[in-house]
C-alpha cells in the first residue's frame, strides 16, 4: 500500500478521497479560515484590497463562507495564487512584491487552518461500500 505523507506524519493508506465541495466534510469550516487568513496576511490594513481579493477569489467575508463557484471552492490552490497574483499585479505590485505576499499568505493560510474543522458530515464507510 502506499505511504502518504501528511505534516510530517506518515500514513498506509489504502484510499485518498478528495472532496471540495462539502460532501463528505464541511467546506466552509475547513477551508474558510486559511482563506481568511490569506486575504488579512497579503492585504494587511488595506480593507478595500482585502474586499477586492475576497471578492476576486469567491470568499464570502461577511457569511464567513467560500462563494460556491468561487475560485477559492472550485479551483486548485494554484489558481487561487495565480489569481491573487494577477490581481495584485494590476494593482501595481511588482514581482518581488507578489512574490513576497503569496510567501506570507501561504504561511499564515497554513496556521488559519483549525483542526477541528474537519468535521465529517457524512456516514464515510456505508458511502464508500455503496460506491461502484
Amino acid at each position: 500500500m502506499p505511504i502518504v505523507s501528511a505534516n510530517d506524519t506518515m500514513f498506509d493508506v489504502d484510499a485518498v478521497v478528495f472532496d471540495k465541495d462539502g460532501t463528505l466534510v464541511d467546506l466552509d469550516g475547513l477551508w474558510f479560515p486559511p482563506a481568511r487568513g490569506w486575504l488579512e496576511a497579503i492585504a494587511g490594513d488595506d480593507e478595500a484590497l482585502c474586499r477586492l481579493l475576497a471578492d476576486r477569489l469567491g470568499v464570502d467575508l461577511v457569511g464567513e463562507r467560500l462563494v460556491p463557484d468561487g475560485i477559492a471552492a472550485a479551483a486548485t490552490f494554484d489558481d487561487f495564487k495565480q489569481t491573487t497574483a494577477d490581481e495584485l499585479s494590476s494593482q501595481g505590485w511588482d514581482a518581488e512584491r507578489v512574490t513576497a505576499a503569496l510567501s506570507v499568505g501561504g504561511r499564515a493560510s497554513n496556521a488559519a487552518i483549525p483542526p477541528e474543522a474537519s468535521a465529517v458530515l457524512a456516514d464515510i464507510p456505508t458511502l464508500f461500500a455503496e460506491l461502484r
